[in-house]
């Protein structure tokens, strides 16, 4: 469905579909250093002191099984997210949520790409609910997300699109993952000039076979340099091309699927999943070319790194924290954050978010129903929600984004050398596909 399920996630709010809580992605603010954000299937979670405290904001209506988070270029740094509803937008760093308009309007969306330099533009991936036989598109916002024009390119029909990503070193590069049918059949779409021409198809399928596949990343320095997901009928497999796609090497095989990839500033290349149905980690210190077990690696989620700091997110139950830091690229790593660490709503979602939290902490006990009622600072807040009850000034929307709403978390822009997992579980894609046609089929059919 998306790079949530990259994880094994489901998307959607735990406390509403029974799904247990889990974690999907890491979010670091380049220029807010010490802010940290990972999305989980019930919320954000944000600290803006290193790890030291926790607060939260839960999955509002509008962004109903969020996942694919994404920050915009500042210095708007709007937060995106693909829900069930369409597009979902925050320009207030995850206190209130809008969905996309203009052609995202009425259309089923499966991926987002904010721009990595222009805060007013982002591309989506969608299929619109209106006309006949209607084919996946490249549709591009001009305005932050807010509207979006027609599509840019359009796949075949029976085709579909499974990734949209603009190169971080040549903004004017966007490549597309797609396959065409009959069945599936890989191919892989470039435009060097910003989408006003796109190249021929490029046949991926002999160097691939007739799998689904993904785009996890474009190296942040060369754009023909890009690492792909492909899952296979015996598991998934990490793939690199140097030469944008020409060649393609299979690097690294999980018989379950993959999880979690960085490329690190140093050059060292992480990548995490499950063989059989336990932790497997690889690690490449030559850009690729060989990897070697990457010992003692836990139940990985997502990767990143910050300032030579590698976070990995992990299985809250099994590993025992949601969020755990390196300093020596993962040969050791300190665990600094669990659900239960997580000390208040933030203030500017209070209201939004009370019920909500008590649902989760009567049904899973991550955390206690006193932790429901305390502002930011740890103090009880008014039933409005946002200040607190010894009169302390309100953080948050009503404050300019302040540190206690986690504001602003969007803003940052995410370092060029993270690379998140942004691949879908292709057999998700596949079904999240299926289900699209089917509401456009019984949409059709009044």
């Amino acid at each position: 469905m998306a790079a949530a399920l990259a994880a094994g996630v489901v998307p959607g709010a735990a406390g509403a579909n029974g799904a247990f809580p889990d974690s999907m992605q890491i979010l670091l603010p380049r220029d807010s250093p010490h802010r940290i954000v990972f999305s989980t299937n019930f919320g954000l979670v944000i600290s803006n002191d290193d790890g030291a405290t926790w607060s939260w904001t839960c999955e509002q209506p509008n962004i109903t099984g969020g996942f694919l988070y994404q920050v915009g270029a500042p210095p708007n740094d709007n937060l995106y997210a693909v829900s069930a509803l369409g597009l979902a937008l925050s320009t207030d760093g995850s206190c209130t949520w809008d969905l996309a308009g203009g052609r995202l309007q009425n259309a089923v969306v499966t991926d987002a790409f904010p721009h990595p330099t222009d805060p007013s533009r982002v591309l989506a991936i969608a299929v619109e609910l209106g006309a006949a036989d209607a084919p996946y598109g490249i549709y591009r916002s001009q305005d932050g997300g807010k509207t979006f024009a027609p599509p840019i390119y359009s796949a075949p029909l029976g085709g579909g699109l499974l990734g949209v990503e603009i190169a971080r070193s040549d903004p004017r590069i966007i490549t597309l993952a797609m396959f065409e049918p009959p069945g599936i059949k890989p191919r892989l779409v470039r435009s060097v000039d910003d989408g006003k021409t796109w190249a021929p198809a490029m046949d991926l399928e002999p160097m691939l076979g007739a799998n689904w596949f993904s785009i996890i990343a474009v190296d942040p320095a060369d754009p023909g340099k890009m690492f792909f997901r492909v899952t296979e009928p015996t598991g998934e497999a990490l793939a690199i091309t140097r030469d944008g796609g020409a060649t393609i090497t299979k690097a690294v095989m999980f018989t379950d699927r993959m999880t979690g990839f960085v490329q690190l500033a140093s050059g060292t290349i992480l990548v995490a999943g499950f063989s059989a149905a336990a932790p497997v980690g690889y690690r490449s210190i030559d850009g690729g070319k060989t990897f070697a077990v990457w010992d003692n690696v836990p139940s990985v989620r997502a990767l990143g790194e910050r300032a030579g700091k590698l976070f990995v997110l992990g299985d809250n139950v099994v590993d025992k924290f949601a969020l755990a830091v390196s300093t020596d690229e993962g040969l050791t790593l300190e665990p600094i954050a669990t659900f239960s660490k997580v000390s208040s709503i933030s203030p500017c979602a209070q209201s939004a978010c009370r019920s909500y939290c008590d649902s989760i902490a009567d049904r899973f006990m991550i955390w206690s129903n006193d932790m429901c009622q305390r502002g930011a600072d740890g103090g009880a807040t008014d039933a409005a929600g946002g200040r607190a009850t010894d009169g302390s000034p309100k953080s948050g929307a009503e404050g300019g984004g302040g540190a206690g709403c986690g504001c602003g978390v969007a803003g940052a822009k995410v370092d060029g050398s993270v690379v998140a997992l942004k691949a879908a579980t292709m057999a998700a894609l596949a079904a999240l596909a299926a289900l699209a046609a089917l509401l456009i089929r019984r949409i059709r059919r009044g």
